[in-house]
């Protein structure tokens, strides 16, 4: 999974949040930590 262009992530990473603000932190660190790990 990647994204060619920084507000491809930024749509993501809101979306994340939206759903799920309590775990902003941690789920956006385990996927930079995957991006990080299959790049």
């Amino acid at each position: 999974m990647k994204f060619k262009t920084l507000p491809d992530l930024e749509i993501l990473v809101d979306f994340v949040v939206s759903k799920y603000k309590p775990g902003k932190i941690i789920l956006f660190g385990s996927y930079a930590w995957v991006c990080l790990t299959k790049s």
